[in-house]
């Protein structure tokens, strides 16, 4: 009985052991891990045409990506973020400095949040794409590009962002990354893909704009 006694504790000690590990790790770091496994799973399956299994990672994606280094975002990193976006306040939404959307990511992997605005009208197409990152206190532009029909996707654990564009029954999946300067396209593959098909709904950098 004392053998089968001190077996208990021990195994009980144990479990309790197990368990405080287990809630030690940061929610954050294990979601973000599960979440960079399926984006990368999405990327490598999609650009081998292997849809079906692409589809299965794509859905096991949050509806909207979450970021640590966004939602603990530094009151100096917001107040100058806030600077960028005030100035286009006021805008009617016939021009092509409409802020049509806004988002924040870590576009550069760098553990700090970017800016990327998407200016133009809701009424037409293309729209521009603009990515500020913060530096010695300022926003600083780190470039611009055009954008048509485009929904953008978290990247966690890389450099840039999941650019999936979808039109006319053509679906594009690029990243979007900046290298020397310059943004840059990689693509993962491009498919016919007929309205209620499109990989849409997981993974989204989150509007702040709605």
């Amino acid at each position: 009985m004392k053998q089968i006694k001190r077996g208990g504790i021990i195994k009980g000690i144990f479990l309790v052991f197990a368990l405080f590990i287990f809630l030690s790790i940061p929610g954050g770091q294990v979601q973000a891990k599960s979440q960079k496994y399926y984006v990368e799973k999405f990327l490598k399956y999609y650009k081998q045409e292997k849809f079906t299994k692409a589809r299965k990672n794509y859905n096991k994606l949050k509806k909207y990506a979450s970021e640590k280094c966004v939602k603990k975002m530094p009151k100096k990193i917001k107040k100058a973020y806030k600077k960028i976006l005030q100035r286009y306040q006021g805008y009617d939404d016939e021009s092509s400095n409409y802020l049509y959307s806004y988002y924040y990511t870590d576009f550069t992997n760098n553990g700090k949040a970017e800016l990327i605005l998407m200016l133009g009208s809701p009424h037409y197409v293309p729209k521009t794409i603009m990515v500020y990152k913060y530096k010695k206190g300022k926003a600083v532009l780190m470039g611009s590009m055009e954008s048509s029909h485009d929904t953008l996707h978290a990247y966690p654990g890389h450099k840039g962002i999941i650019v999936i564009n979808c039109v006319n029954a053509m679906e594009n999946v690029d990243v979007l990354y900046y290298s020397k300067g310059k943004f840059k396209y990689k693509s993962y593959g491009t498919r016919e893909a007929p309205d209620g098909d499109w990989f849409l709904g997981h993974g989204m950098l989150r509007n702040y704009q709605d």
